[in-house]
């Protein structure tokens, strides 16, 4: 299962699993402490202009992690209804990877 395709309370188990906490914990407060943890970099929907007036835009939530301190590599959650839908794909990702192996995950 791809990590960027889950969504509600799926998601929400994999990031309270990722995170070793009760899912019943996984409120604004606690993803506040994560996105300062991570240095998480939120990015909402969009809108760009060019020069010949041709409109870009991305109706989605990203998020980034970086993946290490010293090097420009991050973990990307794009495609996201809202922002703390894209933070938590991140977080998953950010343990599991983009894809989900549920089977060497239980063992």
């Amino acid at each position: 299962m791809r990590a960027d395709d889950l969504t509600g309370i799926e998601l929400d188990y994999w990031v309270a699993k990722a995170e070793d906490i009760d899912v019943r914990k996984l409120d604004w407060n606690f993803i506040g402490k994560i996105i300062e943890r991570d240095r998480i970099v939120i990015l909402p929907p969009w809108e760009a202009h060019d020069e010949v007036e041709c409109i870009v835009y991305f109706p989605f939530w990203n998020c980034k992690i970086q993946k290490t301190e010293w090097k420009d590599e991050w973990i990307e959650s794009d495609s996201s209804e809202s922002a703390l839908e894209a933070i938590k794909r991140c977080i998953v990702k950010t343990k599991y990877g983009e894809e989900i192996n549920e089977i060497a995950v239980h063992q």
